[in-house]
């Protein structure tokens, strides 16, 4: 798992494996010593300011207003958006899985590729 600018997170088949196990997921965030944390329940019974059904992100410590100050945000996932991701209709190498939200902090786009981890541009 890696991030890009803003929130935009890609996946790839280990991350599916692990999160399918049940496994938190954990990447750095913008080169920064901030960590993002994905979580994936069976339903995600909260919901923030403009946030999809099925995604929640909180970022702590809360009274911090910067990414630079924050020491982590952690993504919670419903198990449905979850499959959603990982199983795409199209081509799982090619064309991928993707889901967004907008949220108090900022857009997150996350995007899935069925390849290994050494397949991942740099």
């Amino acid at each position: 798992m890696r991030t890009g600018c803003g929130f935009n997170v890609t996946l790839d088949l280990k991350d599916k494996e692990d999160g399918d196990a049940g496994k938190v997921l954990e990447c750095k965030l913008f080169e920064l010593n901030t960590k993002l944390f994905l979580h994936i329940f069976s339903r995600v019974p909260w919901k923030g300011f403009l946030e999809e059904p099925g995604f929640h992100i909180v970022g702590k410590p809360k009274e911090k207003k910067s990414d630079e100050e924050r020491e982590r945000y952690d993504i919670y996932l419903s198990k449905e958006r979850w499959i959603s991701l990982t199983n795409p209709t199209e081509d799982p190498i090619v064309d991928g899985g993707y889901c967004a939200s907008r949220s108090r902090y900022d857009r997150v786009d996350i995007k899935y590729f069925a390849i290994g981890p050494k397949f991942k541009p740099q």
